[in-house]
């Protein structure tokens, strides 16, 4: 682990754009500048076909290897395209764990998405509004595939998510449309 935070740490001081890969994951690549690592997490900007996706919080134990092996052309236009400006722009200031991260989004006003991607969760995807963080739990109001609320808030184990999204497209157009509750 002290390898690849090492890795990421020199990337953050030089602004590279890079790749990351996770084992046992469905999404198992990812394209982004990093921004903040700590021992436990990794904030980046995400980059999808010279797209902005937002940021995102994974967690560092699925994270496999790091790597800026692109060609300058498409570091060229990810950085024409404003992609490295707007990575400066992350809501997430502190990655020290999930408690930390999500006491920083409970007031963010938009909406956040929170996976469970490994194999043995029931939690797959949650999309919504953080209710409360507790020191081992996320209550989270949330709203399912047709935009309704559901009653219940859903309590998710920090210790079953890998990755958490901020200001992606998904997460955006649900904005848009879902009434708020």
């Amino acid at each position: 682990m002290g390898r690849i935070i090492e890795q990421i740490s020199s990337y953050i001081e030089n602004g590279a754009l890079v790749n990351i890969e996770r084992t046992n994951i469905e999404e198992e690549n990812i394209t982004g500048f990093p921004l903040l690592v700590s021992d436990n997490l990794l904030a980046m900007s995400k980059i999808f076909d010279f797209h902005d996706e937002g940021f995102l919080v994974i967690r560092l134990k699925e994270v496999t290897d790091v790597y800026s092996e692109f060609s300058a052309f498409y570091e060229e236009v990810c950085v024409k395209e404003g992609l490295k400006k707007r990575a400066n722009e992350s809501p997430i200031k502190d990655v020290t764990d999930f408690v930390t991260v999500f006491r920083q989004l409970s007031t963010y006003d938009k909406f956040i998405s929170v996976q469970c991607e490994l194999e043995d969760s029931e939690l797959f995807f949650s999309i919504g509004k953080i209710l409360k963080v507790d020191e081992d739990i996320v209550h989270l109001k949330y709203f399912d595939a047709t935009g309704a609320w559901q009653n219940e808030a859903r309590e998710i184990p920090l210790d079953k998510i890998t990755s958490v999204a901020i200001e992606d497209y998904y997460s955006n157009v649900f904005y848009k449309y879902v009434k708020q509750y």
